[in-house]
């Protein structure tokens, strides 16, 4: 099966636990490998160049008279929930407005700033590969929707799915050995509450004067 182009020694093992525990709808990360194609163009060689950084491998290159484009796959746990939601088109970069947007979404408006990070202009990725942009160029101030999260931030988001597992599974099995408990409790009263009601139908008689007295028919008392 194709894998993902990082270098995670677990990232197959992350991406099935948010495919195990989590619905695609609802969180982006259990989705399916991400599929990029990496042409010759300015943006594909500053998102490549983003790839480089921050997962620290090398996609392969294109010539520029090359028209296939070549195919990476990506984990989506690589990119933050929120850039996956803002758009499918992960390669087009983004003004400083959208980008800040993007980490309000996901840290808060007090958090980091992973994603408007100087690094991550295109100007400066595409510095990083020995390639400058003209100022006047439009790709100039824009940012890459870089892969930013860290291994250490995927693996606990990862270990709160399956711990949150094990507790659901055993609050679980604690209602369920409560519920017998219960049950044996019920038949023990039930078994106590018989000769009770008994001993509440024969309490007139036993208060009543004449309980007490002998028969005449008594042999022992007379």
């Amino acid at each position: 099966m194709p894998a993902c182009i990082c270098a995670w020694d677990k990232c197959k093992d992350l991406h099935e636990t948010f495919r195990l525990h989590q619905n695609a709808d609802e969180d982006p990360w259990a989705g399916p490998l991400l599929q990029v194609g990496v042409a010759a163009s300015k943006k594909s060689k500053a998102f490549r160049a983003s790839i480089a950084l921050h997962l620290g491998v090398n996609v392969p290159d294109t010539s520029p008279d090359d028209t296939k484009r070549t195919k990476i796959r990506i984990a989506p746990h690589h990119f933050a929930r929120s850039v996956l939601r803002h758009s499918s088109q992960l390669q087009n970069p983004v003004p400083r407005e959208t980008i800040r947007e993007i980490d309000v979404s996901e840290f808060g408006p007090d958090g980091r700033k992973l994603h408007e990070d100087n690094r991550n202009l295109v100007s400066n990725l595409m510095r990083s590969i020995g390639q400058t942009l003209p100022k006047g160029d439009p790709l100039h101030r824009m940012y890459v929707k870089a892969p930013v999260t860290t291994v250490e931030f995927v693996q606990a988001e990862a270990d709160s799915l399956t711990s949150t597992r094990a507790e659901r599974k055993n609050r679980r099995a604690n209602r369920h050995q409560l519920c017998r408990h219960n049950q044996h409790h019920r038949q023990a009263c039930r078994r106590m509450i018989v000769p009770l009601r008994y001993m509440l139908q024969l309490l007139p008689q036993i208060l009543h004067p004449t309980f007490y007295q002998p028969s005449s028919k008594c042999s022992i008392c007379y």
